[in-house]
Order: structure tokens, then C-alpha cells, then sequence
């Protein structure tokens, strides 16, 4: 947490290896604002949980972001007892499992309990494409062909690892964006995509005997080079 940004001004409040709480005299909005853009440099993505509505609090802001398979949170509030100044609170997020999502990403839903991604990019279809098939690919991954389409106003790809299968699908968002959607697929539903009765190989046998976390997902694994945050 000692590297993470702080406005300037920042007096350190408390720190240690989790986390970090410091204030400044400038405003929450200013605050919020620089910590968004500089978490934004580094690399960290912020999102919020997928159909959560969102508190319009001036003196007050909370966001989450994410980054190589660890979560960040930065609380940002008015603290009295430090004469009114801003107070920001940096803490780490334990992430059950992560997905990834391209660097122009706007608009990110994620949860890492009820597996799913979600979000609108600049990025047109084949860029996207082009950036999961990169990201999911073999040996860990294999795209299932006669499972996928890509079209014009819609593509789907379905992507078998050893431990799920994940499907990706895109579709226009207006104003030259893209939607994105990346979630697990159950062999059942990777079966209804076509006419045979059975789901690919890939997404079946070692998948099924995975250890779940109790919502009835398969427990992707976080990325070899994942640290925590410093």
C-alpha cells in the first residue's frame, strides 16, 4: 500500500502492510478524481458490482478496483476528527477469481463470487477478439469452434479451460462502443448451443469434479504472477 498515490499534502494517519489511511485539506471530488486517474496509470481498473446502484454523496466516495487477480478499495470521506479534512483508505480485496478485461475497458461490472465481467470498450469486435483468444489460449484454454460465431451484430465464442468454460459474447453499444460480457457456462447450456447432446469435451470430466465455493461455480484460478499489493 506504501506505493499506491496520495493526493498532495497527504499526512499519513496510520500504515502498515495492508493498508493505508492518510488526509489532505483538498476536496473529496479533487480527491477522487486524482485517484481514479492515478490507480487508472498503474494499471488498476476500477468496477463496481454488477446492478449496484451507486450513492451521489458529496462528501463521500468508495470505489473498488482491480488488478493481475488482487482488489483494491479507496474510501474517501470527510473526517471530523482530523479538522474536517479529506480521509482516504486504501485496503486490499481478496478476489475468489479474476477476468480480464482490455486496458480501454469502461464501465466495468464484475463479481468474483457470482463469476462475471461485463463492460463497454472502444475497441471494435475484432480487437476484442483478437485480445481473448490471447488471454485464454492454449494449453490452459481452448476455444470451441463449432460452439462459436462471429458475426457482424453479434459475436460468441466459448472458450473451454480445465476447470470451466467461459463465454464470451459481444454486441454494438451505440456511439461506436462495444459491450462485453465474459461469464462461466454450464455444460448444460454449452449443449443447448447446438444440435449434439453432449457438451464439448473439454468443458466436461475435470470440470466437473472442481470444488466450488458453495454458489455452484467453478473456482477460476487467479494468474501465476498475481501479488499483493505493496
Amino acid at each position: 500500500m506504501r506505493t499506491l498515490p496520495r493526493f498532495a499534502d497527504a499526512e499519513v494517519i496510520y500504515e502498515d502492510k495492508a493498508t493505508t489511511i492518510y488526509v489532505t485539506p483538498a476536496e473529496v471530488a479533487a480527491v477522487a478524481d486524482f485517484s481514479r486517474q492515478e490507480l487508472g496509470a498503474l494499471g488498476w481498473q476500477e468496477y463496481t458490482q454488477p446492478n449496484t446502484a451507486m450513492a451521489d454523496d458529496p462528501s463521500m466516495e468508495q470505489m473498488t478496483f482491480k488488478k493481475d487477480g488482487q482488489g483494491l478499495s479507496v474510501f474517501i470521506t470527510i473526517a471530523p476528527a482530523q479538522d474536517n479534512k479529506t480521509s482516504v483508505q486504501y485496503a486490499p480485496i481478496p478476489l475468489l477469481a479474476d477476468l480480464p478485461a482490455l486496458a480501454d475497458a469502461r464501465n466495468i461490472e464484475f463479481s468474483d463470487s457470482q463469476l462475471y465481467l461485463g463492460y463497454t470498450t472502444p475497441s471494435d469486435f475484432d480487437a476484442v477478439i483478437t485480445f481473448y483468444r490471447e488471454q485464454l489460449a492454449a494449453p490452459e484454454w481452448q476455444e470451441v469452434a463449432d460452439r462459436s460465431a462471429v458475426e457482424p451484430e453479434r459475436t460468441q465464442l466459448l472458450f473451454a479451460g480445465k476447470e470451466m468454460a467461459l463465454w464470451l459474447e459481444l454486441t454494438p453499444a451505440g456511439d461506436g462502443l462495444t459491450k462485453v460480457v465474459l461469464q462461466p457456462m454450464s455444460n448444460e447450456e454449452i449443449a443447448a448451443l447446438g444440435n449434439s447432446e453432449t457438451p464439448p469435451p473439454a468443458a466436461t470430466g475435470e470440470a466437473e469434479s472442481v470444488e466450488t465455493d458453495g454458489s455452484g461455480l467453478e473456482q477460476l484460478p487467479l494468474p501465476s504472477d498475481a501479488q499483493e499489493v505493496n
